[in-house]
């Protein structure tokens, strides 16, 4: 059944190809569902030709791939990801009592791993799932305080409460223990962080977004990955990552921005540029960000392949990947390479300055 549907996306990329054939003929999803497009980060100035007055990110969807009956790579990991959480949800708010029938068929049949899961893809270790299990006992403990101190259940005010409390609860010594690292010498998977003792769970941006967003999630929040390109708290900072919460699953219209890099700082105006990180945008990030810690990526990732290289398969709009991608092949010589990514990575971020900078070195003789 899924041998034509797949068959684009598995002759470029082998990995989507068998999560392709895992969505629709074992967990029966139809086509259609996963063919919804891809998802990628796009900014524009707010003033054409010039960066003066700002510029605005946004998702979009690569023109033509939503509903075109061709599924590509995007979408098929775009809908396992998704699939992936959602299962790990239900395990968490049905106390360990349900099973997660796709997150066993990727980790017997596939290599593919999600960072921001608290899963290690074994099945054969259940410290993963005993994690999870206290984890949704705090959680629910959390939840019945707040109710006990007055706020009503799952209005925008208890999940804002919840939230807070969530973030704080990550770096209380006596929670989580984790702390905030300018640059970690590695990129760790969730897992993985929370693996390492509380003292030692230190992470940078990346790292910290990923973790609460997953709280958060395992939570019941509505919460999502920010790609942060300009930081208001540090205007010096250019790629970032934070989390968004939204405190009325219903209206998407208000969005607060959570920044664990900056001691769980909340705001309803954000980051001078911001958007939401579609999961594949996300999933890129964490490639890239092992490839600019040069290191090897994460050890759930088996595959031989640069972490570079996963990122722009994951997401070939990923800027901060192009602009790595550009800078790499100046570095060696190949201009005609570099040249590419560089006005790849400026339609992707227009105005940020280590952008601007290797472009000139690049484009101007």
């Amino acid at each position: 059944m899924s041998d034509h549907a797949c068959q684009f996306a598995a002759a470029r990329d082998a990995e989507a190809g068998a999560l392709c054939r895992l969505l629709i003929d074992e967990m029966k999803m139809a086509p259609n569902a996963i063919d919804a497009g891809v998802p990628f980060v796009a900014c524009e100035t707010t003033t054409p030709g010039t960066c003066d007055d700002g510029w605005n990110c946004s998702v979009q969807v690569e023109s033509h791939t939503a509903g075109d009956k061709t599924l590509q790579p995007g979408e098929i990991y775009t809908s396992a990801l998704a699939l992936l959480e959602e299962e790990e949800d239900r395990f968490v708010a049905s106390q360990g009592k349900t099973s997660r029938p796709f997150t066993d068929l990727v980790s017997t049949r596939t290599t593919f791993r999600h960072p921001g899961l608290f899963s290690d893809f074994d099945p054969k270790t259940h410290d993963d799932d005993k994690l999870l299990q206290r984890i949704g006992r705090t959680f629910a403990r959390m939840r019945a305080d707040l109710v006990a101190q007055g706020y009503a259940k799952d209005t925008p005010d208890f999940r804002i409460v919840l939230a807070q409390r969530i973030c704080d609860w990550m770096f209380d010594p006596k929670g989580l223990g984790v702390s905030k690292i300018d640059l970690a010498g590695r990129e760790r998977a969730v897992i993985e962080l929370m693996r390492l003792p509380p003292g030692e769970r230190q992470g940078d941006c990346s790292e910290l977004a990923r973790l609460l967003c997953g709280l958060m999630r395992l939570a019941g929040l509505d919460a999502e990955i920010l790609d942060v390109q300009w930081d208001k708290l540090d205007v010096t900072i250019f790629w970032h990552m934070a989390v968004a919460l939204f405190p009325d699953p219903n209206d998407r219209s208000r969005m607060i921005t959570i920044d664990p890099y900056h001691k769980g700082w909340m705001s309803e105006q954000g980051h001078f540029a911001q958007s939401i990180m579609p999961a594949v945008s996300a999933l890129a990030a964490f490639n890239a960000n092992a490839e600019h810690a040069a290191v090897e990526p994460s050890a759930l990732f088996s595959s031989t392949e640069p972490p570079l290289a996963h990122a722009l398969r994951y997401d070939p709009h990923y800027a901060l990947a192009l602009y790595m991608r550009a800078l790499r092949a100046h570095e060696h010589g190949d201009t005609t390479q570099a040249r590419t990514a560089i006005e790849a990575a400026r339609r992707a971020r227009p105005c940020t300055p280590n952008v601007k900078s290797l472009e000139r070195e690049i484009i101007t003789p």
